[in-house]
């Protein structure tokens, strides 16, 4: 008795029969795609108070990789990695930012960003770049380092791990990992 092919093979076959209709060696196509690295600031904006962090501007370490599409408009897919401190506030009822003296939460956040990018050459070795669109910042929340015993007490206002606890969910709920993006740069090659 003969076993007819499984869903996989099937799935297989027209996975390779789709991109195989795609000539891959289409002129100049791989000419539009461009990849960087580099580093970005991203800001924040916050207001929370004397217990904020002074200055929510983070350097980020970026790689991208971008798609032309037509003169000088690309599509682009973008990773920031960045970390910083925040706490909960049961004042405000959210995650905000924290000094360093204040905080009860590491957060490393992964911003994936898919934005449509103007890039205009101002001369042969340096391009001005705008850009916006939707962004997904992915945050790790755990439980800051070195924290004194006191701040482990049970109370929701100033235990540590009930915080972290609480600003973890405050960023998951509500898609609050969504937003937009807008920005503007300048490469220098």
């Amino acid at each position: 008795m003969r076993k007819a092919c499984s869903r996989g093979a099937v799935w297989l076959v027209c996975g390779v029969l789709f991109f195989a209709a795609f000539p891959m060696n289409a002129e100049d196509l791989w000419d539009r795609f461009s990849w960087s690295a580099g580093g970005s600031i991203l800001y924040f904006p916050e207001d929370n108070g004397n217990a904020g962090d002074p200055a929510p501007v983070l350097p980020a370490p970026r790689a991208a990789l971008a798609f032309q599409l037509k003169g000088p408009l690309w599509v682009e897919l973008s990773e920031d990695l960045y970390f910083t401190h925040y706490a909960y506030s049961p004042a405000l009822g959210r995650a905000v930012p924290a000094a360093i003296e204040n905080r009860s939460a590491f957060v490393f956040g992964f911003f994936t960003g898919i934005q449509a990018l103007g890039c205009f050459s101002l001369s042969d070795s340096v391009n001005v770049r705008v850009y916006g669109g939707p962004a997904m910042d992915f945050r790790a929340v755990t439980l800051a380092g070195n924290l004194h015993p006191d701040d482990f007490s049970g109370d929701p206002e100033s235990d540590a791990q009930i915080q972290t606890d609480a600003i973890r969910e405050y960023f998951w709920s509500k898609g609050r990992w969504f937003m937009p993006v807008v920005g503007a740069g300048m490469d220098f090659a």
